[in-house]
């Protein structure tokens, strides 16, 4: 029933409405109210506040579970979570099978590179030995050299495939190598803002075991790993390492990564990189 006191639209007039009335016309403008058209309007209004305050409620609960949904940022031993899956937890695959081969790329973000290469040989040890650089473009990239568990006899300089340095050394151990440090590296592409590694390895039959470790600083941003995958992510001091296995590839394959440089970080210990293969 159309009763009460209601408020003209045009004057704002304060109107006393009869009982039964379905209209009344406002005695102070003249203005025509018809109140089966305002009772609509007064029973739609709580339905509309009702709408509103709803949709107010369901962004509210959106913000707040995004706002609690955790994000690689706030978990810092875990900064590449949202760049790449880094959760690759393959089991060491140590052998005592020889001969085999590691190296170690230990890449720093002035873009020169550590490579340490072990190759171990039963029956070595005070032998006569002798064991090949990394790929060069020139001999004068390498920086500086350090033999491993041998002493150098004389050293020589390989042009096939690409310029290599031959160090030949007395083993005073199974175990030997070299750990150099190299500028202008060929498997170091930066011509571009992002710096790419990429090794090539095609099938070897004289290795038992050739692994390999790629060490990149924890602060570099890591965007994308492919081709051949490696097999095991270990965090060591402030360094990722990537383990990888082409003992028993059947085809060419390539280690790539592609990462945005970082500062820079201690040497590791190859002794304790290796001993985690």
């Amino acid at each position: 029933m159309n009763t009460g006191q209601y408020s003209c639209p045009r004057c704002h007039s304060q109107l006393t409405v009869p009982e039964g009335s379905i209209g009344i016309t406002c005695p102070d403008c003249g203005h025509y109210i018809s109140l089966s058209g305002t009772m609509r309007q007064h029973r739609l209004l709580p339905i509309a506040l009702l709408m509103i305050l709803a949709t107010i409620l369901s962004v509210l609960i959106w913000v707040l579970v995004v706002d609690e949904t955790p994000r690689a940022s706030d978990n810092p031993s875990n900064s590449h979570t949202s760049e790449i899956n880094l959760s690759i937890y393959g089991a060491p695959r140590a052998s005592w099978l020889t001969p085999k081969l590691f190296t170690l790329w230990e890449i720093h973000p002035d873009d020169s590179v550590r490579v340490v290469k072990l190759l171990t040989q039963s029956g070595a040890e005070d032998s006569t030995v002798s064991i090949d650089s990394t790929l060069l473009r020139s001999s004068d990239d390498v920086l500086h050299a350090d033999m491993i568990n041998g002493q150098l006899r004389y050293q020589s300089v390989q042009e096939q495939q690409g310029t290599r340095l031959r160090y030949t050394l007395l083993a005073s151990d199974d175990q030997f190598g070299y750990d150099m440090l190299v500028n202008n590296l060929p498997h170091l592409h930066t011509k571009h803002v992002h710096r790419l590694l990429s090794v090539g390895y095609d099938p070897e039959s004289y290795y038992a075991q050739r692994i390999d470790a790629v060490a990149i600083p924890r602060s570099a941003k890591i965007l994308d790993i492919y081709d051949h995958e490696p097999y095991r992510h270990l965090v060591i001091g402030d360094w990722d390492i990537f383990y990888y296995d082409t003992t028993d590839i059947s085809r060419h394959v390539s280690i790539h990564i592609r990462y945005e440089l970082g500062e820079d970080a201690s040497p590791l210990d190859w002794a304790e990189v290796e001993a985690q293969r």
